[in-house]
């Protein structure tokens, strides 16, 4: 009987370890870096874009997801004023081309604590059509969950003329 005991409370004691084992590895901070694609740097004129990367998770990152880029990117944007405090901005332009880079002891990842999904937004040249989530060329969304990259992962962000894309491959999803 006190066998018994003993491994019934081994038991209980080791079952949430290993189903925290069995789930996701939780969101992670990354080294990301940001670098201009030859469509940008190429050409006689080198125009100015603005990256902004934000963290966000559950209503605040469905709305991110959904916000029009258009309408953010507007000069005096309601939207990026409110967003400012939590947001990482980085700029390229004529003299300026030169790769970028948020390292993931960063303060900012303090700001982001508890976010499971990074947003890089690109004021990129030309017209663009509003679309939700990654669909909006101007938006790349990238869970932040450990288990999807690589451990020391850097996150290689490249800003094209008609584009903003990850580079580095992500782990498939466990099932």
């Amino acid at each position: 009987m006190q066998l018994r005991n003993l491994v019934l409370m081994l038991v209980t004691l080791m079952l949430p370890a290993l189903l925290v084992g069995c789930s996701s590895g939780g969101p992670g901070k990354y080294d990301v870096n940001v670098a201009l694609d030859q469509s940008v740097t190429g050409g006689v004129v080198v125009p100015s874009i603005a990256v902004n990367i934000i963290a966000a998770g559950g209503p605040e990152a469905q709305r991110l997801s959904g916000m029009s880029m258009t309408k953010y990117w507007q000069p005096d944007s309601a939207e990026r004023r409110e967003l400012a405090p939590k947001t990482k901005e980085f700029t390229f332009g004529p003299g300026k081309t030169g790769e970028q880079r948020l390292l993931k002891n960063d303060p900012i990842w303090d700001a982001w604590k508890g976010a499971d999904t990074l947003f890089i937004f690109a004021n990129l040249p030309g017209g663009h059509t509003d679309a939700p989530g990654n669909m909006d060329n101007r938006r790349v969304e990238l869970t932040l969950d450990k288990s999807r990259w690589e451990t020391g992962q850097i996150l290689q962000i490249l800003v094209a003329r008609s584009k903003v894309s990850c580079l580095t491959p992500m782990k498939p999803e466990k099932k």
